[in-house]
């Protein structure tokens, strides 16, 4: 198994003979796969009766994703998390994720699976030999067919150019410790020399937008969202996320719940707001497993 990688399985009882459903958390910069079970994807996921796997981006590769370093960690997230849904018949899965740290896995793992896609479209004779990076059609296939939702916690991230911050201040320095024209500035100063050195040296340039554009035309935009943000997050652009939502419900017209506060930390959203974070949660559960049930039904039942 991948050192970025972690499954925690549900114990099997006469009464519980599979999990309610496969759960898949995707760790914010810093956290590793282990501190990730401990800190969300217990009590998320594994204390709902969930075979949990939680994932992390390694930092270097995070900060070189322009040229797809996160691909292997990626291929291994998909690879693992199709072998606990054939071991799990019926169970749908389920997406969390925190920051860009599991922003940036969940784009390396929808271009995987894109291209898994295309290249088995393109290959009639071996469909489900093809593989792209690692990850064979088949792999693909039960994730795309099991996907019932995303959970985006403080993320998609503050991502942009150097010339195109202004327009976002006032959302991503709402403190009032930041207020301060000086602070603003040399902050600004710090926040563009670190990222034009960062794009001189990976050849980013075009990192922001591939990005949003992604976010924006992403293929499980149809799938049911939730995003849980807040205005005082130093690290995410809650304008940004306003946007992203608006654009896949006028577009694709997608099941969204938002979350917007004024108030916590980055990834700090279930430890300051647990009552609406498990209420949603749990209904977003409840959704998934009852979404899965209809879909087994034989028809004319």
């Amino acid at each position: 198994m991948n050192g970025h990688v972690l499954v925690r399985h549900v114990p099997i009882s006469n009464n519980n003979a599979y999990p309610k459903a496969v759960a898949l958390v995707l760790g914010h910069l810093g956290s590793t796969a282990q501190s990730t079970m401990d800190q969300f994807g217990e009590k998320l996921y594994l204390s709902r009766n969930c075979t949990t796997i939680t994932a992390s981006s390694p930092f270097v590769r995070f900060f070189m994703t322009q040229h797809r370093f996160l691909r292997p960690t990626a291929a291994s997230i998909i690879r693992e998390t199709a072998a606990v849904l054939r071991d799990t018949p019926n169970t749908p899965l389920a997406v969390h994720l925190f920051s860009n740290g599991g922003a940036f896995l969940l784009e390396e793992m929808e271009l995987l699976l894109a291209e898994a896609e295309d290249r088995s479209r393109n290959d009639e004779q071996l469909p489900t030999s093809s593989v792209t990076g690692g990850v064979s059609w088949s792999d693909a296939e039960i994730i795309q067919e099991r996907l019932e939702y995303q959970f985006f916690d403080s993320c998609p991230c503050y991502l942009h150019q150097m010339w195109d911050i202004s327009p976002y201040w006032n959302d991503a320095f709402p403190s009032p410790a930041w207020r301060s024209n000086t602070l603003r500035k040399l902050y600004f100063l710090g926040s563009a020399m670190s990222l034009t050195l960062w794009c001189t040296m990976t050849g980013s340039f075009g990192r922001s937008s591939q990005f949003w554009s992604r976010m924006r035309t992403s293929p499980y935009c149809r799938k049911h969202q939730i995003y849980f943000y807040t205005t005082a997050d130093m690290m995410t652009d809650a304008s940004r996320i306003d946007d992203l939502i608006s654009s896949r419900r006028q577009e694709y017209g997608t099941d969204i719940v938002a979350q917007r506060y004024d108030d916590s930390g980055h990834c700090a959203l279930y430890r300051d707001h647990p009552e609406d974070y498990n209420r949603v949660l749990d209904e977003s559960f409840a959704a998934a497993i009852n979404r899965r049930r209809r879909q087994e039904e034989p028809l004319g039942r």
